[in-house]
């Protein structure tokens, strides 16, 4: 049997080194071990050494030929660096082995798409389906639809999904296929509803074997930070609470202890440990902000205000500081500041302008200037067609202003985009209100 795979050690994290150099010498000692080998595989590719866990997935793979995962993992290694034909040769070896791994199916599907070979896909992403797999498969067997040029088969299969499980890769396909079939109503508010892209996700537990492998305080503190965007919040918290025994006053250690405590329904610990950043480091900003967060959501205005007005003085440029600010001041009724502050949000950079404008609006609508509160809602439904409180407010707003003919075209196109029924009645309500009105002033 070959020699396992030694990466050089010199310059990396003195725990990445000796985790290595353990497994390489237990190797040594079992060379024939397909579980051992496929174990430094599974510590090089979490570590971020692709190559040389490659080698040691199809070392693995020799020894052991029915273990799923050293296929598995050699052919997502494999499509990560662009060799997709030995991807799938990779996939279908182990699909072999275990034919109910609904990940595994998927993944061919979306690879064999990639190489234009259409029929394989349909069978992967079908199998799939069968076993489950829901809008992930429905996403890939419409996309095959499409590429063939079949547009009303992709609809059927889109449709169901749109009106149960809504995602936006759903709404992008269907838009799609709407415009090629002529059906440019549909078209358009699907691509309203899609505006906002993001890929079509689904859970794969195997994937998540090497984890535990993640060595390195600088990895293992990304990986926590990963457990926290994919809401693992329990799991978060038990990395961090490991990585606090190495570097208990890191930065974003304590950061991330602030998001898990609050996700974890801790909300007092989460204050705890912000306030001891802060004590420590009194010029990080961020701490500030997701202190002065707590605070909002609590209720404690004054409290929130304070903290996010010291963050905006230590860094001036920071806008999501401005944007909670903003919503402080809202809630404390003192809107001139707030629209300021939001405003500032905007001229810094804040990655959600529609949301900035629906508040801004929203104050407008308070203070009954109807001509302010149509702008900003018109902008709004201009940045994001799909934002169905932007077409609410805009249409009351337009009711108060009286353009009734241009509040139900507002109204309709809300509609549309399904907008609860109840509160599209109260506005029909207010416009058949507005007409009546407008008819027993007529002499």
């Amino acid at each position: 049997m070959e020699q396992a795979y030694a990466i050089d050690t010199s310059q990396i994290d003195t725990e990445l080194a000796e985790t290595i150099s353990e497994t390489l010498e237990l190797i040594a000692a079992a060379p024939h071990s397909s579980s051992l080998r496929g174990r430094l595989g599974m510590i090089y590719d979490v570590n971020h050494f692709p190559d040389a866990a490659r080698v040691m997935y199809e070392q693995a793979s020799t020894l052991d030929t029915r273990e799923f995962a050293w296929w598995y993992f050699g052919a997502l290694i494999d499509q990560q660096k662009g060799d997709i034909d030995r991807a799938l040769e990779k996939i279908a070896h182990a699909i072999e082995i275990d034919s109910e791994y609904v990940p595994a199916h998927l993944h061919r599907g979306n690879w064999s798409l990639h190489q234009d070979l259409l029929d394989e896909a349909m069978d992967a992403f079908e199998d799939a389906a069968a076993l489950g797999a829901g809008s992930p498969s429905a996403e890939g067997i419409a996309q095959v639809h499409l590429r063939r040029e079949e547009f009303e088969e992709a609809v059927a299969i889109l449709v169901p999904y749109a009106e149960t499980l809504p995602h936006p890769q759903i709404w992008r396909l269907l838009s799609t296929a709407y415009a090629r079939l002529d059906m440019n109503e549909e078209a358009e508010v699907a691509r309203a509803l899609s505006k906002k892209v993001f890929p079509m996700l689904w859970l794969d537990p195997i994937r998540q074997r090497p984890n535990k492998y993640v060595r390195g305080f600088g990895r293992r503190m990304v990986y926590a930070q990963s457990l926290l965007k994919a809401e693992r919040y329990e799991d978060a918290l038990r990395e961090l609470e490991r990585l606090e025994e190495i570097r208990p006053n890191d930065e974003a250690l304590i950061s991330s202890f602030a998001v898990a405590y609050e996700k974890t329904q801790q909300p007092e610990k989460a204050k705890d440990i912000l306030q001891r950043g802060i004590e420590m480091m009194p010029n990080q900003f961020r701490f500030y902000v997701q202190l002065g967060d707590l605070m909002y959501r609590g209720g404690q205005n004054e409290d929130a205000f304070m903290l996010l007005t010291r963050s905006t003085e230590i860094n001036e440029h920071n806008p999501e500081a401005y944007e909670r600010l903003g919503s402080v001041l809202m809630r404390m009724e003192r809107f001139d500041e707030a629209i300021a502050a939001f405003e500032k949000a905007i001229d810094f950079g804040f990655s959600d302008v529609a949301v900035i404008r629906l508040r801004i609006g929203t104050i407008y609508g308070f203070r009954k200037q109807w001509a302010e509160a149509i702008d900003e809602f018109s902008q709004v439904v201009e940045l994001d067609p799909g934002n169905e409180n932007g077409h609410l407010y805009l249409a009351h707003a337009l009711i108060e202003k009286g353009e009734i003919d241009r509040a139900e075209a507002t109204l309709n196109w809300a509609r549309r985009l399904g907008v609860d029924p109840e509160l599209l009645q109260q506005a029909d309500e207010l416009i058949e209100q507005n007409r009546n009105q407008v008819d027993s002033d007529v002499p």
